[in-house]
C-alpha cells in the first residue's frame, strides 16, 4: 500500500506574508488593540492569536508596531503634560444672516470664529513625578534604603543613647535588650 498523505483537517488559513508589514504600519500608526487588528483583518481575536503564536515574524511586527507608537504618543503626551504646554483655543458662536427687507427672517445659522486665545497649560504634578520615578527609579523611587550602622560597619551601640536617659526603667530596659542581643549574637532572645 501507498502511503497517502492526510489532509490536516480544518479551513486553509486566511493568513498571508504581506501581512507582515501591513500590521507593523496599523499598529505603529494606531496603536490598534488585538481586537481591532482582528475587525481590520475580518477575523477573530482568537485567530488574531493563533497567528502570533504561528508565525513569530507577524508577532513580532505588532509588539514593535505598539512600541512605537506608544513612545511617539503616549510618552510624548506624558512629557508634554509633565513640562506644560501652549495651545490656541478658538471660540466659535452662532451668526445669524437675516433677509433684506422688511421682515426679519432668518435665512442661515453658521458659526463664526469669534476669538482665539493662547492659554498655557500649567505642568502636572502627578505626571512629572510618574515620569521622574520611571526615567530614574534609583533617584526617584519612594522607598529609600538607608543603612544604619556604627562605625565601620559595626552595629549601632545603644550605650551612649541609653546614657543621655533620664528614666532608669527605660534604662534597664535597653540595656537588658541590648545584652540579649550581644549575648547570642543573633539578635533574638537566648533560649
Amino acid at each position: 500500500m501507498a502511503d497517502i498523505e492526510k489532509h490536516p483537517g480544518g479551513r486553509p488559513t486566511d493568513y498571508k506574508e504581506e501581512y507582515v508589514d501591513l500590521v507593523f504600519r496599523i499598529c505603529s500608526g494606531t496603536g490598534a488593540s488585538d481586537l481591532q487588528l482582528a475587525k481590520i483583518f475580518e477575523v477573530s481575536r482568537t485567530t488574531i492569536n493563533n497567528w502570533k503564536k504561528e508565525h513569530p515574524k507577524f508577532f513580532d511586527s505588532i509588539k514593535k508596531g505598539k512600541d512605537i507608537y506608544d513612545t511617539q504618543n503616549v510618552e510624548n503626551s506624558l512629557l508634554k503634560r509633565a513640562l506644560g504646554y501652549t495651545v490656541t483655543e478658538t471660540t466659535k458662536e452662532p451668526c445669524i444672516v437675516k433677509k433684506k427687507g422688511e421682515t426679519a427672517e432668518v435665512i442661515d445659522t453658521k458659526l463664526t470664529i469669534t476669538k482665539k486665545v493662547k492659554k498655557h497649560i500649567a505642568p502636572e504634578v502627578a505626571a512629572q513625578i510618574f515620569w521622574l520615578k520611571n526615567r530614574n527609579p534609583g533617584r526617584w523611587r519612594d522607598k529609600q534604603e538607608i543603612e544604619h550602622s556604627g562605625k565601620d560597619g559595626q552595629p549601632l551601640q545603644l550605650q551612649a543613647i541609653v546614657a543621655e536617659l533620664k528614666d532608669p526603667a527605660i534604662k534597664e530596659a535597653i540595656r537588658l535588650i541590648s545584652s540579649k542581643m550581644v549575648t547570642d549574637g543573633t539578635g533574638s532572645e537566648p533560649k
